[in-house]
């Protein structure tokens, strides 16, 4: 869709758009958009250090807010901007990772990340792109750990056969109950 230069579609936006992340991020500038109060970035902060990408974090809490986190990170080369988000970070950023916290409807700042056109997407995305294994995704409000318990039920009987022994399976069947 042709639209003029610097417009803006929320309803477009709230969805990634569909790239293909290398499968090495050796190098790349990403910007992570949300630490995270209760850790939402850290694990992909983590993740993308260790696999030798460039990697700032911005949030709008402050460092004392996010004191666990910032914790979390510290053993990393991560650049924390924290207590604001600087449009100056999108300057040579080629990849955001977006927490799902932040509100894409109403973030200006991704808003502006949208408007720019700099490539987004999630960490559950950069998962699904790297796992070579079938993934069944358990979300919502209620009932996940049901619903983990009764697929590793229903997984059970394929014990035994070449495809029981991956680590998904592996991990849905000693993971019942811990969702």
């Amino acid at each position: 869709m042709n639209r003029p230069e610097g417009s803006y579609n929320a309803a477009e936006a709230a969805q990634p758009p569909g790239i293909d992340v290398p499968q090495s991020v050796d190098g790349l500038r990403v910007l992570v958009l949300g630490l995270g109060r209760f850790g939402g970035g850290v694990g992909v902060t983590r993740w993308l250090a260790a696999q030798g990408a460039i990697v700032t974090v911005s949030d709008l809490a402050s460092r004392e807010a996010l004191a666990e986190s910032v914790e979390a990170v510290a053993d990393r080369a991560v650049a924390l901007h924290l207590g604001g988000h600087d449009v100056r970070d999108l300057d040579e950023t080629d990849l955001v990772i977006v927490n799902p916290a932040v509100n894409k409807l109403r973030s200006d700042f991704f808003h502006t990340i949208v408007r720019r056109g700099i490539p987004w997407t999630t960490e559950l995305n950069l998962f699904v792109q790297r796992c070579p294994a079938a993934v069944i995704g358990v979300t919502g409000t209620y009932g996940k750990s049901t619903t983990c318990a009764m697929l590793a039920e229903a997984l059970g009987p394929a014990a035994g056969t070449a495809e029981s022994t991956t680590p998904a399976y592996t991990w849905a069947a000693t993971s019942a109950g811990r969702c």
